[in-house]
């Protein structure tokens, strides 16, 4: 099996960059799979137009809008079942959020199955908050996915607090790999104007300086058996069109 894979938090398309970004992409016909976040009605308008790709989405049912998570795969994938978890009873906060949750799907291509998710962890000053989040997408995931097919999820997990990322691979192991762990930043609170993460807040005002500070928020997870079967390659994209860079994974046999 090989896959190519992109996640991109998209950031509501305020920068117009992010459209023509993903028109691009998509023209190539490269990845198979894309994972979206804030997915607004404007990315999606525009990635409506991909005639190689199909788009997953959802209905959040807890806050009752249209979910802005959202994925996108090649049409030689048929989608065989669907899910969503949302995370809008966790905070009454950010209950009226769009662009938080889980997005799974299970796919399939010539006779073999697989399982991809998108992923928006909260953006709280409490960390706890998003170690919730994690385990009920692990939990719906070990339920709902079939573990003997591989799973591969990623997103923007907004992780900003020293060894927060550790205590989130501790979360989804042993079942699970991490891997975008060695990868760098893909965060920096200097494009983050309209950001509503507690770092991108706090970034916000050393921007105003001029002074940027760099997150490791966005990540792709594999289950282990995949990872231990396959040559996992990933890196972050030095293409800057959103206050998040795009993060690329390519599973080779």
């Amino acid at each position: 099996m090989n896959l190519k894979i992109l996640s991109l938090n998209c950031q509501w398309a305020y920068n117009r960059e992010v459209k023509n970004f993903l028109r691009k992409i998509l023209e190539t016909g490269f990845y198979d799979f894309l994972l979206l976040q804030e997915a607004n009605p404007d990315v999606l308008t525009a990635t409506r137009e991909a005639k190689d790709y199909e788009q997953l989405g959802a209905f959040n049912e807890g806050n009752q809008k249209q979910s802005w998570i959202c994925i996108l795969y090649k049409k030689n994938f048929i989608l065989k079942q669907t899910s969503f978890v949302s995370f809008s009873g966790m905070s009454a906060e950010y209950s009226e959020y769009p662009q938080l949750g889980f997005l799974m799907g299970a796919f399939k291509c010539n006779g073999e199955t697989m399982t991809l998710g998108s992923v928006h962890l909260h953006p709280s000053y409490h960390f706890r908050l998003r170690a919730l989040d994690i385990k009920l997408v692990k939990k719906h995931i070990l339920i709902n996915a079939d573990s003997k097919t591989p799973i591969i999820f990623g997103g923007d997990f907004n992780t900003g607090f020293p060894l927060e990322g550790r205590r989130m691979r501790k979360i989804l192991s042993p079942e699970f790999f991490d891997g975008t762990e060695k990868n760098g930043p893909t965060l920096n609170s200097r494009y983050t104007e309209h950001g509503t993460h507690f770092v991108s807040r706090a970034g916000n005002v050393l921007a105003s300086a001029g002074i940027g500070i760099s997150f490791r928020t966005d990540k792709i997870f594999i289950d282990r058996k995949t990872a231990g079967q396959h040559r996992v390659a990933t890196r972050v994209f030095p293409d800057r069109i959103s206050d998040h860079s795009p993060v690329e994974l390519i599973l080779k046999n």
